[in-house]
């Protein structure tokens, strides 16, 4: 009953839905070195990575009739906006959409039991198999997305595959490099941090929207 942004939100969340389960640069890391040793895939050029993004994420979750007035917001110009699904500017969405990863990546998992390996962060959904495995992982886990979020969830657009040629793949910031057997920070992020720390004055005062963008490049 309390749609603000603060820290009781934050609490209230945690309460509620557990804590956020995110996954990091380590985790993918270790996610591909065992999936290559447990198939003893010494010649890293059978394995590829699957990318998969679920479409639209937080607006895919629903409010209550009931409680969607709760989430009433004003504009300036004095129109009031009820929203009817998950906006990116209340505290309590993460949360609330870390229970779909959650779930999605469970059913994931024990769907593609031995074929693959996969992590989720957010929407984004990283997967290293066998390249002869790639068209039925893809297929499993677009089937575990729609059959939790309905048709037309997956956002086939921003699919990424490597191949014999293509060895990287970039999710969440990160690069899964299979020809150097390397997993890094991706080159963009890196030069965005970069700019930002060359370009700043560390001596001034600073609006608040660019701290905002510095902790956002420097995040990784």
């Amino acid at each position: 009953n309390f749609p603000l942004n603060d820290p009781y939100v934050k609490s209230w969340t945690s309460d509620t839905w557990g804590k956020i389960q995110l996954t990091m640069i380590a985790e993918l890391a270790t996610m591909v070195w065992e999936f290559a040793q447990e198939h003893r895939l010494e010649v890293w050029d059978s394995m590829d990575a699957i990318i998969i993004d679920i479409k639209a994420a937080f607006n895919l979750i629903q409010y209550h009739p009931d409680s969607a007035g709760l989430m009433a917001s004003e504009t300036s110009d004095g129109y009031i906006l009820i929203f009817l699904f998950g906006t990116f500017g209340w505290t309590g969405t993460p949360g609330a959409f870390n229970v779909v990863s959650r779930a999605i990546i469970f059913e994931v998992r024990l769907r593609l039991n031995k074929l693959a390996k996969s992590a989720i962060y957010v929407d984004d959904i990283t997967t290293i198999t066998s390249r002869k495995h790639v068209k039925e992982c893809i297929r499993i886990i677009t089937d575990v997305i729609t059959s939790l979020l309905g048709p037309d969830t997956v956002a086939d657009d921003k699919t990424m595959v490597t191949s014999e040629t293509i060895r990287e793949a970039v999710a969440i910031g990160y690069v899964l490099d299979l020809q150097r057997q390397r997993v890094g920070v991706a080159r963009k992020n890196i030069l965005k941090s970069l700019y930002g720390f060359f370009t700043t004055d560390i001596d001034a005062f600073l609006p608040v929207a660019h701290i905002e963008r510095l902790a956002s490049w420097g995040s990784l």
